[in-house]
């Protein structure tokens, strides 16, 4: 019986060392397995920069984000392989992945999709890590799209105050002007009757303020090929596919030769799965490419 229990006991310590061995190991061996883990996010996203087949790039970058979750290269490289091809919504899921995100950047990104409630939330929270003008006129920005001017234009003020020089902020407060608000002591960069309706259109739409900006420039009467391929724009970056080709093929209606919104309409075409008219338009954007020689 003491055998037995002299047993146990041998067995456990001996257990208890190697346990403890294996721990001091790891913590020995911490720095060179992150440094051979961060050798290989390099080389994937290398090999990503290097390989002209999409599929084969995404796999390089996917695979390099799951080897350092919070790496901030392999985060940068896959959030901009998905916005540059227009995929702004997975590039926000990349970059919110993160241990520590911007919710600064997210919130400007989640505003080019016009998804306002969720800017507005990411905007906040940039606020409360570190308040700015930036974040500030952020949220101004997403409350004027929800249709909150007297809110946005408080926020604006705010932003203001926060830094005088800041050009956002001026913006957002000359945003508040332009759609009816009142700004005491803000200084602005226009005046509402100063701009015309097409140029107040674009000054919202340059600034984010997108469903006003674009609610003016629909009311604009004699519409140019920049007009529609800008409403075109605005509708495809909601997921609004068939409208914009509604928009761009009106522009090409009055500029067949707009480089352009041909080359839109090829993307368009292509997201909606009707491979027939991309191809007849991107054989239209290459005559056009030869007629420039």
């Amino acid at each position: 019986m003491k055998s037995s229990n002299r047993n146990k006991q041998t067995f456990f310590l001996v257990a208890t060392s190697f346990i403890l061995l294996m721990a001091l190991a790891i913590i020995a061996f911490t720095p060179q397995i992150i440094a051979w883990r961060l050798s290989i996010v390099d080389r994937l996203v290398d090999q990503a920069k290097n390989t002209q087949n999409t599929q084969q790039k995404l796999s390089y970058l996917e695979q390099a984000k799951m080897m350092v979750g919070s790496d901030p290269v392999a985060t940068e490289a896959l959030a901009r392989f998905w916005l540059s091809r227009g995929e702004t919504g997975r590039a926000i899921a990349v970059y919110q992945s993160v241990d520590d995100p911007n919710y600064l950047r997210l919130g400007n990104l989640a505003l080019q999709v016009q998804d306002y409630n969720k800017a507005l939330v990411y905007y906040k929270r940039a606020g409360r890590v570190h308040q700015s003008a930036e974040s500030l006129s952020g949220e101004a920005v997403a409350l004027y799209n929800t249709d909150k001017i007297s809110e946005g234009c408080e926020k604006s003020a705010q932003a203001s105050k926060q830094s005088l020089e800041s050009i956002i902020a001026k913006n957002a407060n000359s945003s508040c002007i332009l759609l009816g608000g009142t700004q005491a002591d803000a200084t602005s960069l226009v005046t509402k009757s100063a701009l015309s309706q097409r140029e107040s259109a674009y000054f919202l739409i340059d600034n984010q303020v997108y469903k006003s900006g674009e609610k003016l420039l629909k009311e604009v009467e004699s519409k140019s090929t920049t007009d529609f391929l800008t409403l075109a724009r605005l509708s495809a970056s909601r997921g609004e596919l068939k409208e914009a080709i509604v928009f761009a093929v009106q522009g090409t209606k009055i500029d067949q030769s707009n480089s352009a919104l041909q080359s839109t309409l090829v993307r368009l075409y292509t997201l909606v799965n009707d491979p027939q008219a991309a191809k007849h338009h991107a054989e239209l954007l290459e005559q056009l490419k030869f007629s420039h020689y």
